[in-house]
């Protein structure tokens, strides 16, 4: 009869633990979730030190959704809950300011202006010779030696390291080592922070039929179609590892099968948002969508797109988009349920005999 009566007290306690338990073990999962879709929301900017900036903000609802769970009346939580989410929203304001940096249309005005100096450059060589520099400049041999960027630094102002360039040593030899080691702002883009590519080029010619660029020898203005409004003279990629004086760039070919496995030099560009410089061989730079299809850009690069002002204004979700949408909802729907858990769970005031 005691065993009996054991098992009985054993059973009721389980029946009030394990609902509690599971409240709990739900409520965490909740927590859990919103942390996660706010930092990955916030990590998906170039500025990490957001992801403080998403830890207050998730401690700030948290503390919120305490509040309502605590309090014994609903209207006092509402009110509790709206004066620390007004406190919080407003700390969050003053916090932003920490992480400002250069604002991102900027930059990428700052680098459409670099690929209009190279742009400026190319005209100038052209005006001078009657044509555009070969992709790479060759020994008598055929060895490449350097990239047509170095050909245009007397274009650029930078006549004397043009000068101290020994003609007939490759581009990273004893002597001309010293030269390509030398920063050039105009060849990287002002969004690039990396410390390991300061000699690097993010600005690459594209080689191929219908580009301003031939494997064969250099080319003329007059030569190209629809006097190269159309035709793609260079583009702007992430992760070239390609030094200014290098004689590497890209073809066609080789950069479509990058976009479409997403290795190698590549494009869309990290350091904008939504948003790919590509100078034409009439020296214009267009700013194009980063998320148009692949088939699209062999179009471009064939010198078969005629108008951009329709594929500027194509909406366009790219991947990183996708992960901020998804990210956003999680968050709203953890912060919902655990309001939700917070109300349905709040304490009921005693009422005395």
């Amino acid at each position: 009869m005691v065993w009996f009566r054991n098992q009985t007290i054993n059973c009721d306690i389980q029946r009030l633990l394990i609902p509690a338990m599971q409240s709990r073990l739900s409520t965490i999962f909740l927590v859990f979730f919103a942390v996660a879709a706010s930092l990955a929301l916030f990590c998906q900017s170039e500025f990490y030190g957001f992801w403080l900036i998403a830890l207050w903000l998730d401690a700030v609802i948290f503390f919120a959704a305490i509040c309502v769970n605590r309090s014994e009346s609903l209207k006092s939580g509402v009110i509790q809950v709206a004066a620390i989410l007004f406190i919080g929203l407003l700390c969050t304001g003053l916090l932003l300011p920490l992480y400002s940096h250069a604002e991102p249309k900027f930059l990428c005005a700052a680098c459409k202006n670099n690929l209009k100096q190279l742009g400026l450059a190319l005209y100038t060589y052209h005006e001078m010779n009657q044509h555009f520099p070969s992709v790479n400049t060759c020994n008598k041999d055929g060895k490449p030696l350097f990239s047509w960027r170095v050909e245009i630094l007397p274009m650029m102002e930078y006549g004397s390291l043009y000068e101290s360039l020994k003609k007939d040593e490759p581009w990273d030899g004893p002597n001309n080592a010293k030269v390509s080691g030398q920063f050039i702002p105009e060849f990287l883009c002002p969004g690039d922070n990396s410390t390991t590519k300061r000699f690097a080029s993010n600005y690459i010619a594209v080689i191929g039929p219908g580009t301003t660029w031939r494997e064969d020898g250099p080319i003329k203005l007059s030569d190209l179609p629809d006097g190269g409004s159309h035709t793609v003279m260079a583009v702007e990629v992430v992760d070239s590892d390609i030094n200014w004086a290098e004689p590497r760039d890209i073809t066609v070919d080789e950069l479509l099968e990058n976009m479409r496995v997403g290795k190698g030099v590549r494009i869309p560009n990290d350091h904008h948002i939504n948003q790919i410089n590509v100078l034409f061989a009439d020296g214009i730079v267009q700013s194009l969508p980063t998320g148009i299809p692949v088939k699209i850009w062999a179009k471009i690069f064939a010198g078969e797109m005629k108008n951009f002002e329709d594929l500027v204004h194509i909406p366009i979700l790219t991947s990183k988009e996708w992960t901020i949408i998804l990210a956003i909802i999680i968050w709203l729907f953890s912060v919902v349920l655990l309001f939700h858990r917070a109300v349905k769970s709040r304490r009921k005031p005693v009422i005395s005999p």
